[in-house]
């Protein structure tokens, strides 16, 4: 017997890593504001970034 959620869809799954580096004082900056936000640090960058593709009106 299987155990553990069942496999996203393939067009959920995240594949691509993006490296990026930091001084210390911009990390910790970065992990209180997703602390704050109640998110991962992954999933707040990619919801900053999301944010910024968006056209503001």
């Amino acid at each position: 017997m299987r155990r553990g959620r069942p496999p996203k869809p393939a067009s959920e799954r995240l594949s691509v890593v993006i490296r990026h580096r930091l001084s210390k004082q911009e990390h910790r900056k970065l992990c209180a504001a997703a602390k704050r936000a109640g998110l991962s640090v992954s999933e707040y960058v990619r919801r900053k970034l999301a944010e910024s593709y968006e056209v503001k009106k």
